[in-house]
């Protein structure tokens, strides 16, 4: 059976609490994340489109947007554009080590939406009992674990295209922060003092972005998913902009890596490949 394969890429936004304070932490105290004033509390939800409702911008961070940018190697097919989602709240889940270390947390739920130019491309990942039934994260067995599992690439090839996704000037995350933190600087004083949230928020990004360390380190480093998407699924292609059915109940492939912590803006970047079977 013939695969069509969909490129994908562009920042996400995760606002989550970093060690030694636990994975839920709703503000951040004693690690090296915070939500500001002014901001909703941390939840670590993977947030793919600037649309969404979870979105939290801030201000030099970057435009979230993760779409379709080539489909079977044409950038210019119908497709490109479509917006890709990961539904259902999904976090990387961790949980301080019970469940996973530090680079190597599955994402959970993974149900995977593309829709544009009159296509409807939605597939689930989901854990199962034995028999076949729909089973909770917390049950998840260590065979089931392993394949949600990412390999952490933190090689020179790996963070050159970190790098280059994030515009980091010569490869320097430490200069790259430095440089946020003179522009957050230059808007505190463009503010007026009356504006107390506003200003609360900068001096707070401002103090963060002296924090070196694992805020500059995980800089170069992604997370790579590799696996099969297997649950149920549905495959809407109104105008036949892709010529061929997809079959909605055979395994999606999907390749991707999330990557390029921006520890300030709460973003990363995600890229990778999703495999179409055709019918």
């Amino acid at each position: 059976m013939p695969d069509l394969a969909l490129d994908f890429e562009g920042f996400v936004q995760v606002r989550l609490a970093t060690d030694p304070d636990p994975s839920d932490e709703p503000r951040g105290v004693s690690g090296w994340t915070h939500a500001a004033a002014g901001e909703p509390d941390l939840d670590r939800v993977l947030v793919l489109q600037d649309d969404e409702d979870r979105r939290v911008r801030r201000s030099r961070g970057p435009v979230v947007g993760v779409t379709v940018r080539r489909v079977g190697g044409d950038t210019r097919h119908p497709l490109v554009g479509a917006a890709v989602q990961l539904l259902d709240g999904p976090k990387f889940e961790g949980r301080n080590w019970i469940v996973a270390s530090d680079g190597f947390e599955p994402i959970d739920p993974l149900h995977l939406r593309t829709a544009g130019a009159g296509v409807v491309l939605d597939k689930r990942h989901v854990l199962t009992v034995p028999a076949g039934a729909p089973a909770p994260f917390y049950t998840i067995t260590p065979e089931q674990l392993a394949r949600r599992t990412p390999s952490l690439e933190a090689d020179a090839d790996a963070q050159q295209e970190i790098f280059t996704a994030l515009g980091i000037p010569d490869g320097d995350p430490a200069a790259w922060r430095r440089a946020r933190q003179k522009q957050l600087q230059q808007d505190l004083d463009d503010l007026p003092p009356a504006d107390v949230s506003a200003t609360t928020a900068l001096r707070l990004r401002i103090t963060d972005l002296d924090i070196g360390g694992p805020a500059v380190g995980t800089v170069g480093v992604r997370m790579r998913y590799a696996l099969a998407l297997s649950g149920p699924g549905s495959a809407t292609d109104d105008v036949q902009v892709l010529h061929e059915r997809v079959d909605a109940d055979s395994d999606w492939p999907i390749d991707f890596w999330v990557g390029g912590w921006d520890a300030d803006a709460l973003c990363m970047y995600m890229k990778g490949r999703l495999s179409l079977p055709l019918a």
